[in-house]
């Protein structure tokens, strides 16, 4: 079979963009056993799923194209998304100050199951490689190929190794032809516990 889409991870990204492809056929590929590892773990389980202060000025990059990106979609059409399908975040100014949090990230993930319904998983799968032949990209899992016409590339960084978080996006796009800036790290988990006198360190 030739998927018309063929989306290289389950997160939150590729699971919104398959969402809004519902007259294609469509294989969700991604290397954990369920989908949504990253949404499932983001907020502390209260999915932070976007902010109240959104423009250009809050990014690092380049203004023109994340002012463009953000005058398509930004916050705003977020909400009337999520709210449409059933979810219903608010702000906790008490956990961080204009930060929208989901009542459970376990809303998110199964409103995404069901707007994805439509797609066929290939779960468990590692992606190796992607060639383009005869029209065609050929995706290379561990558990096979995927034809497809068009691909999205939507595996995410290198954080959270763990939940399979690896660089094959940034192979795909190198060997595509894209220039990669050198990868540094940007996420710390800080861990806080009481001192022997009480105070914290």
């Amino acid at each position: 079979m030739v998927y018309d889409t063929a989306v290289i991870g389950a997160g939150a990204s590729g699971l919104m963009a398959a969402s809004r492809r519902r007259d294609e056929k469509i294989c969700i590929i991604d290397s954990n056993k369920t989908i949504g590892q990253k949404i499932k773990i983001s907020g502390g389980g209260k999915c932070n799923i976007t902010n109240k202060y959104m423009d250009e000025s809050h990014f690092l990059g380049d203004k023109e194209f994340i002012w463009k990106t953000l005058k398509r979609f930004n916050e705003k059409d977020l909400l009337k998304f999520v709210n449409k399908n059933g979810v219903f975040p608010k702000i906790d100014e008490k956990i961080v100050k204009g930060t929208y949090f989901c009542n459970a990230s376990s809303d998110v993930i199964n409103m995404f199951k069901k707007l994805t319904s439509h797609c066929h998983y290939k779960l468990a799968a590692k992606v190796l490689d992607v060639d383009f032949r005869d029209g065609n990209f050929i995706t290379r899992t561990d558990k096979g190929e995927i034809s497809s016409k068009k691909l999205i590339v939507a595996s995410g960084g290198l954080s959270y190794s763990s939940i399979g978080a690896s660089d094959i996006g940034f192979k795909i796009a190198q060997k595509f032809g894209h220039a990669v800036k050198r990868t540094d790290p940007a996420l710390v988990g800080l861990r806080c516990r009481k001192s022997s006198s009480g105070s914290r360190s």
